[in-house]
This record gives C-alpha cells, structure tokens and sequence, in this order.
C-alpha cells in the first residue's frame, strides 16, 4: 500500500470532518483521497481527449464544403484551379 503523510498545514479536525461528510471514518477518507486524485486526472485527461477530437470535427466540417465544391466542379473549373491556384489562397514563393 502506498505511504501516505500528512502535512502540518492539514489539521486532523479538517480530515475528521471531511470524512464525517463523507460518512466514513478518518483512515477510510484518508485511504480514499489518492482514488480520488486518480479518478480526477482521469476525468480530466478524458475531457482534453474530447475537447480535441471536438476540434478536429469542427475542422473537418469547416472543410467539408469546400471538398464538396472541389468535387462537383467541372473538367475545366478544376483544370484552372489545378494551374491558377485555390481562389482566395495568397501564393507566396
């Protein structure tokens, strides 16, 4: 079982009331509190998970119509785009 110690800062009547509040006894909160530490790096690693995959499908729908135009373009439009360049992109050498 991993060590733990508690610093001066951190009063036992502090802890005996968080465990009160938690309805378990000092030693049970105090064997909880690392759980807790790993359950919460976990919530938070899940939410920057998901914040980037919500990034990625705003990109990839802020993409989408322009892949829509490209595709339903004529022979020639695309031909023009293919040696004019993307309208609207500054060509820069």
């Amino acid at each position: 079982m991993a060590r733990i110690t508690l610093r001066p800062d951190d009063p036992l009547d502090h802890l005996d009331t968080e465990a009160d509040e938690h309805g378990v006894s000092r030693s049970e909160h105090l064997r909880d509190i690392p759980v807790s530490h790993r359950e919460r790096r976990q919530l938070l690693e899940q939410r920057e998970e998901h914040t980037e995959l919500v990034r990625h499908a705003e990109a990839e729908r802020s993409i989408q119509p322009r892949r829509e135009q490209r595709r339903q373009a004529n022979v020639f439009r695309r031909a023009w785009r293919w040696l004019a360049g993307e309208p609207g992109k500054d060509v820069t050498t």
